[in-house]
């Protein structure tokens, strides 16, 4: 009888915490990255082209 699945050593998990933490940490600093990189794409000249002067309202 042999055994074809391989063992889960700590090294495995490890890896795989390891893997987690760092796609946490990605999302996490996309999420906090946000708002910085708007401004500076809103900054960027002719960034608003295209966009209209004034809002209109019909009231």
């Amino acid at each position: 009888m042999s055994d074809t699945s391989t063992p889960q050593g700590p090294g495995k998990v490890l890896i795989w915490l390891l893997l987690l933490l760092a796609f946490v940490g990605i999302g996490i600093g996309i999420y906090f990255m946000g708002p910085w990189l708007q401004d500076e794409v809103n900054s960027a000249p002719g960034a608003d082209a295209g966009a209209p002067t004034r809002e209109t309202t019909s009231e």
